[in-house]
């Protein structure tokens, strides 16, 4: 059957389609037909009842079907119920659909999809937004999104999200197990899928009733989880009008006397609301069986995150290779183990699209979960479909990373020299890159300062690019601290020193030196010289200072000069001139002796005197009267 849609019709089994041939099909539609049982016997498959076999069943879409029990009877399957075999379930969509038990205690199964003693294997398909619901007067819902009861079911590459099984309301709630999917007593294959968002809950009553597994539920059978992952499902106990309300067990996965294999897989993220003691938000045990190897079940919300056994048959063993969040009851450890481990420790991404059919928890950048598994019998990709082992050593969980921590270049320090009071501005320049093509985040931080952030998209691969920042430093020495990340909180360091220095002061090269010179020379100052690092035109001014002199000196005159740059800085340098006089006056002429005949009065010539040095000469006589002789009279010498 190829192109068909079967809409709005109803019927006791098979609501759109009853098969009990052989058949196969192809881009069909189920939307919104109904089975509504009309014995306590049930109703089955709101969409499609298949007694017969279905060769293969590609990209068809169930959506809003649903299948109703009555007279105390279940309702099987609101989209698809199978009691034969479907060989393939490719690329097909259950959506939006319900199985709702009758009232007086009727029990529901598989809101999407319930398999009977029939075999069915879904691949890329998805799984979301159904709901199971148990009858009033306490009915039991089972598998919000799928439920096996005696068959064989598997799931590979597909998602199960967003489903809901609740039980029914009553004096005591029914039970709501497995929001996504339930085995009972059969064998339930999960491979490369995820299991996110899904809700167990307890029905209302005087006691509210439990809520068992909110991603998965194993009661009887078993079930294989291969490299997939549980995340962010969610297991309330029902609320109680009198008594004691509903208790939850296991946010992520409940065991149930059964025998469970979780090998190269995840369970975080997952919830178990109340408080309730030892609840388990990763995996709950009662009694059964549980070997684990090379798995995360760690940073689930909860009190505890693992076993939390019910009974003394309980039995978890390790294979090895684990990380384990908080326990409680027994669990054999293994080689390579490591358990409570925090949320903060694990190092989990956020459950998104990290390439592949379905969502993942990426593995961070120090995460104890990388490289830290064991390559014996590891499988050939992770849940992605992406190679494992790939840096050597296999991670632990569903998710290898490939992840290459991003480079960054060590940028060469950095001075400035002549910088004004307020500082300098200065870039620093680093290229970054990632071989594996992420966006990368740069930070900035100044003596330790976050001052700017840089976000480079992704390119390339690999990514390349260069990024600066600049700012204005002030006068002295700076560490610039450069960090850049990826997606994955890989982080890469580098470190500049950025050294402002001041304006230097001018300096003296070279003054003249002091010097004395004899009268009548005239004083002729040198010229100095001024060295100036920041400042090529310096102003220079002088100052000249006239000396006390003594002795010979005749004048003694000190020239300063100061050399000035821009920012007032100075440097100064004198030389100072002595003019000596060192030579007496010399006698111009002088007046010649003379002999006068009495009565006539000496009358004494004027001498004439010359100095280089001095125009004004003081002058000054003495007169001493000398003997006489003969017919001399008097004799005097005038000095």
């Amino acid at each position: 059957m190829q192109d068909v849609v079967l809409s709005g019709n109803s019927a006791i089994a098979g609501g759109g389609l009853y098969n009990e041939g052989l058949m196969s099909l192809e881009d069909c539609a189920f939307r919104n037909n109904s089975v509504e049982a009309i014995d306590a016997y049930g109703g089955y498959g709101g969409g499609l009842a298949n007694w017969g076999g279905i060769d293969w069943m590609d990209r068809c879409v169930f959506e809003g079907n649903s299948a109703s029990g009555s007279g105390g009877g279940g309702g099987f399957g609101g989209a698809l119920n199978n009691s034969g075999t479907i060989v393939s379930m490719n690329d097909c969509v259950l959506q939006g659909n319900t199985a709702t038990g009758s009232p007086g205690g009727g029990n529901a199964f598989g809101g999407g999809l319930n398999n009977d003693f029939g075999s069915v294997t879904l691949t890329h398909c998805t799984v979301r937004s159904n709901s199971v619901t148990g009858g009033s007067e306490s009915g039991n819902a089972f598998g919000g999104g799928l439920n096996n009861d005696f068959g064989s079911v598997s799931v590979i590459d597909s998602t199960v999200r967003d489903n809901v099984a609740r039980g029914g309301a009553g004096i005591d709630g029914g039970l709501g197990e497995g929001g996504g999917l339930a085995n009972g007593f059969g064998t339930f294959e999960v491979n490369r899928s995820t299991l996110s968002g899904n809700l167990a809950v307890g029905g209302a009553g005087d006691n509210g009733g439990s809520g068992a597994g909110g991603g998965a539920a194993n009661d009887y059978g078993t079930l294989y989880l291969y490299s997939s992952t549980l995340s962010g499902n969610v297991c309330n106990g029902g609320g109680a009008s009198g008594g004691l309300p509903g208790v939850p067990y296991g946010g992520g996965l409940f065991i149930r006397y059964a025998g469970t294999l979780v090998s190269h897989s995840t369970i975080a993220a997952n919830v178990v609301s109340g408080g309730a003691p030892n609840a388990a938000g990763g995996l709950f045990n009662l009694g059964g069986f549980v070997e684990i190897k090379s798995s995360i079940i760690a940073a689930n919300n909860a009190t505890v995150d693992a076993f939390a056994n019910a009974d003394e048959f309980a039995e978890n063993y390790s294979y090895g290779f684990n990380r384990i969040g908080s326990t409680a009851g027994l669990f054999t450890a293994g080689p390579g183990d490591q358990s409570d481990i925090t949320a903060a420790a694990l190092k989990l991404g956020s459950l998104q699209n990290n390439g592949g059919p379905t969502f993942t928890h990426a593995l961070l950048c120090g995460s104890p979960a990388l490289d830290a598994g064991d390559n014996t019998d590891a499988p050939a990709t992770d849940q992605r479909g992406f190679a494992r082992i790939v840096h050597e050593v296999i991670d632990i969980g569903a998710y290898e990373s490939a992840n290459n921590v991003p480079t960054i270049s060590s940028p060469s320090p950095i001075t400035l020299n002549c910088a004004p009071p307020e500082g300098m501005v200065a870039t620093v320049s680093v290229n970054v890159a990632d071989a594996d093509g992420d966006a990368l985040v740069v930070e900035w931080a100044v003596n330790g300062t976050a001052v700017q952030t840089n976000a480079v998209p992704a390119g390339g691969p690999p990514t390349d690019a260069t990024v600066g920042f600049t700012n204005l430093f002030g006068i002295g020495t700076h560490e610039v601290t450069i960090s850049v990340s990826d997606s994955s909180g890989c982080v890469a360091s580098s470190s500049a020193t950025v050294e402002i220095r001041g304006f230097v002061p001018p300096t003296v090269a070279d003054c003249p030196v002091d010097e004395t010179i004899e009268c009548p020379a005239t004083p002729e100052f040198g010229t100095p010289e001024f060295n100036a690092a920041c400042d090529s035109n310096l102003t220079v001014t002088f100052a000249d200072e006239t000396l006390a002199v003594s002795g010979n000196e005749v004048s003694k005159t000190k020239r300063t000069w100061t050399a000035t740059d821009a920012q007032s800085n100075s440097a100064t340098c004198s030389q100072t001139i002595t003019v000596t006089d060192s030579g007496a006056p010399t006698v111009a002429s002088c007046p010649a002796n003379a002999t006068i005949e009495c009565p006539a009065t000496p009358v004494f010539g004027t001498p004439e005197f010359s100095d280089l040095c001095d125009a004004n000469l003081t002058v000054t006589l003495a007169e001493a009267t000398l003997a006489v002789s003969d017919k001399e009279l008097s004799n005097t010498k005038r000095n």
